[in-house]
């Protein structure tokens, strides 16, 4: 997942202009950077949630 978000921060700092000031760039670069940080973890606490769901259901139905 780590090289999966590295991989993501290149292409990001590649598709900002270069003619951006440094500010610019570095609040552009750290919301994006937030955005797919806040999107992984949201995706962990999802499935975490849905597996507990599961279990519970499972031992509801087959005890």
């Amino acid at each position: 997942m780590i090289d999966t978000l590295g991989l993501m921060i290149t292409e990001m700092k590649r598709m900002i202009d270069d003619r951006q000031s440094n500010p610019e760039r570095i609040a552009q670069v750290g919301i994006f950077g937030g955005c797919f940080v806040g999107c992984a973890f949201t995706t962990a606490v999802f499935i975490l949630l849905g597996c507990w769901a599961i279990k519970v259901l499972w031992k509801a139905a087959f005890g």
